[in-house]
């Protein structure tokens, strides 16, 4: 429930870390009722011992697949990359698992029940049937190793011992027949695991805050006496001969931080079309300024929803700045594209710039800092998305 509610911090490794938990809260169930039902030679005890002792196992190869995929959507949101080579194994294994599993109830093989209805192991196969789950493990510990510049201190430590406390457990539990350990064990590795990723998002809170407070901090020192300013560009505009270039391009500066002004004290979500007007003032003195190097083009063909201030401007400015006017001629074009799907709005910001990295994205810069701020805003503030190619 509590990863649930946090879930927009991240979507997928959210709901692929619910999965680990719901798996495992099946696994423990089933556990203790093969437990409470062994020996109990009723109808119902008889339909128990075999369903639930069956599901004990099945979760468990169901339990390392889904601990990979929680591991595969943190490494790629970091910027990794998993080599398909272990996607490969783990499912290949993991299915087949499951297939000889099923199996092994219609042949007999791996583990049977006496004439008390108690299991019993085959000792012939049942090595067979751990083994597979010890190369999973030993699969998804390599892959940590091999990741662990990606992994937070805390974070390689749970996976870690994710993988390895259960290896123990279960070579133990092959000697020693009659005692839980793999899952005892797994259980207390996986509720580390869920604390981790409690820890992680309490700490991405107080960054995204802090980041959240200078970044307007950074706003309001730009800001200066905004009736001052306005005043002063009346002043101005008022002392310029008729209907001129000069006249126009102060109406549009005017509009500009007219707007960018108004959004600023913004703490909610606004109307797109308000936004796109403080950008079309801004992008008109950006023409001015740059003439024929610079080509805009505007496709707007959906303008009524809200999204978080500042969403389009920050784009549009990161594109000419960063984008085009990096270029070694200053040459580009700009497009904005608005238009809705059948389930959502999409907005699109073009240039034919320089282009960066976006794995920079992932990492500690500050150059960046609006970008990744943008994101945060877009994720909290209206469940949205931003894409970087």
């Amino acid at each position: 429930m509590c990863v649930y509610v946090t879930r927009q911090f991240n979507k997928k490794e959210s709901f692929a870390l619910i999965a680990i938990l719901l798996t495992e809260t099946v696994f423990d169930i089933s556990e203790a009722m093969a437990y409470y039902y062994r020996g109990n030679e009723t109808e119902i005890g008889y339909i128990m011992v075999r369903v639930t002792n069956f599901t004990v196992f099945f979760c468990g190869y169901i339990l390392a697949m889904f601990v990979f995929k929680y591991m595969l959507e943190l490494i790629k949101n970091r910027g990794g990359n998993v080599k398909k080579f272990f996607s490969r194994i783990i499912y290949s294994l993991g299915f087949s698992a499951i297939v000889l599993l099923i199996m092994s109830r219609i042949f007999d093989f791996y583990y049977a029940f006496d004439e008390h209805n108690r299991y019993y192991r085959l000792n012939e196969s049942y090595p067979m049937m751990v083994g597979i789950g010890l190369i999973i493990l030993l699969t998804l510990f390599i892959l940590t190793l091999k990741n662990r510049q990606i992994f937070q201190k805390a974070e390689f430590i749970a996976f870690s011992l994710i993988e390895t406390a259960p290896m123990i457990g279960l070579i133990i539990q092959l000697k020693y027949y009659g005692y839980s350990i793999f899952n005892l064990v797994n259980t207390i590795m996986i509720l580390l695991l869920f604390m981790v990723y409690e820890i992680n998002y309490g700490a991405a809170l107080v960054r995204r805050e802090r980041e959240i407070a200078e970044e307007r901090l950074r706003m309001y020192q730009g800001q200066i006496h905004p009736h001052f300013i306005f005043n002063s560009l009346s002043v101005i505009r008022s002392l310029l001969p008729g209907q001129s270039e000069a006249k126009d391009a102060l109406d549009q500066f005017s509009r500009f931080l007219r707007g960018s002004l108004d959004n600023m004290i913004e703490k909610e979500c606004i109307m797109v079309s308000e936004e796109i007007k403080t950008v079309e003032s801004y992008l008109k003195l950006q023409e001015r300024r740059f003439g024929k190097n610079l080509e805009i083009e505007l496709e707007i063909f959906d303008d009524n929803f809200l999204l978080p201030t500042f969403t389009i401007q920050t784009l549009v400015e990161n594109a000419i700045t960063h984008g085009i006017r990096e270029k070694s001629d200053g040459l580009g074009k700009l497009t904005i594209k608005m238009y809705e799907t059948d389930c959502e709005h999409i907005i699109e910001v073009i240039d034919d710039g320089v282009g960066f990295d976006v794995k920079i994205l992932s990492e500690s810069n500050k150059n960046h800092v609006g970008l990744k701020n943008l994101q945060e805003r877009l994720k909290m503030m209206c469940n949205g998305e931003l894409e970087i190619k």
